[in-house]
Formats: C-alpha cells, sequence, structure tokens
C-alpha cells in the first residue's frame, strides 16, 4: 500500500487469509511460529489452514464476529 502523501491519524489494516479454491493453502505449519504467535495467539500445531484463524487464534466459526465503529 502507498500513500500519496503523508497522514496525521493512525491507519490500521487488517490482515485476512481466504481459503484457495485449488491448490494447497498454507498452514499454520507454514509460517514462523513467532509471527503466527504475534499476530493471531497462536501455536503451529494443531496444523490448520491459515484461513481458519481470527486474530484470536481460534478458528472462525469459534469466535464472535465484530465490526469496527464508522
Amino acid at each position: 500500500m502507498t500513500l500519496s502523501e503523508p497522514v496525521d491519524v493512525d491507519m490500521r489494516g487488517e490482515l485476512t487469509f481466504l481459503p484457495v479454491s485449488g491448490g494447497r493453502e498454507l498452514s499454520t505449519l507454514d509460517v514462523d511460529p513467532r509471527w503466527l504467535d504475534s499476530e493471531f495467539r497462536a501455536e503451529p500445531r494443531p496444523e490448520r489452514p491459515l484461513s481458519e484463524l481470527t486474530r484470536s487464534g481460534r478458528p472462525e466459526n469459534e469466535c464472535a464476529r465484530w465490526a469496527a465503529p464508522s
């Protein structure tokens, strides 16, 4: 991402992994365990697709959904 000029507010982005339609999806064993812990508070094992993780580290279907206020 690039900006056309400096900003004077905090900017934040969110990373979301989507399931793939074909081929092998990246899993928790494919990424650095320190990154996995810092970003998702998750352990590499048991192995699971990254698309099943949320920021809490639990599978998407076990987490409450929320939306940031606009």
